[in-house]
């Protein structure tokens, strides 16, 4: 499996300590790209910033190779899976080895600003979803307090659910009341109905003696 082994290129000496911490952060942000886009099978997304790694002009910026080595790995067998087929050199040569205004050049121009794009989208999204949520909560709460019985009391969501529970069992409590009482009512209307069957035979015997 191909491996680029960064810590055998000489860095660049031309740049300032400030220059080498802002493009550190540059270029693990285009790492979490690179990743990210072969998760997408989109390995052709990766080809400059494969080569940006792989010509090692970025190399004193790299704190954790073993990452770039494995980001690369997997650029390289995306291409090979996805049948572009071309080998690393191939596309090495077809690319000079970028010099460190190249390079800035090209993430402030290109995929650091795509980057920034889709997680501000993606953030967006996160966001309107939190507002849904939290608009259907309050509309559920609104509701909620409005079946609840009258009460001057400012309630706060917890308190507003104790209260419901409590309300749903006194409902249950009464509701059970109530139909052994309807259970209690019918059984007299049986009762009545059995004794007024009575006296109503009762009524027509002395006729039935003549």
């Amino acid at each position: 499996m191909f491996r680029v082994n960064l810590q055998d290129v000489s860095p660049a000496s031309s740049v300032s300590s400030s220059e080498s911490d802002y493009f550190g952060i540059c270029l693990h942000s285009l790492l979490d790209f690179v990743e990210d886009e072969v998760r997408s099978s989109r390995p052709q997304a990766c080809l400059m910033i494969a080569t940006i790694i792989i010509h090692g002009a970025t190399n004193m910026y790299i704190n954790h190779s073993v990452r770039a080595n494995a980001a690369l790995t997997q650029v390289y067998a995306a291409y090979s899976a996805f049948g572009i087929g071309r080998k690393v050199q191939d596309w090495l040569d077809a690319f000079p080895s970028p010099t460190i205004e190249q390079i800035l050049q090209f993430i402030n121009s290109n995929l650091i600003n795509d980057l920034v794009s889709r997680k501000e989208a993606i953030r967006r999204q996160r966001i309107e979803a939190e507002h849904r949520r939290r608009d259907e909560l309050r509309d559920g709460y609104a509701k909620l307090k409005d079946v609840l019985p009258v009460s001057r009391t400012k309630f706060t969501k917890v308190s507003l659910l104790d209260r419901a529970s409590e309300h749903i069992s006194v409902l249950r409590s009464e509701n059970t009341q109530l139909s052994n009482r309807i259970a209690d009512l019918e059984g007299e209307i049986r009762c009545l109905q059995a004794l007024n069957e009575k006296l109503v035979l009762a009524s027509f015997a002395p006729l039935s003696n003549w």
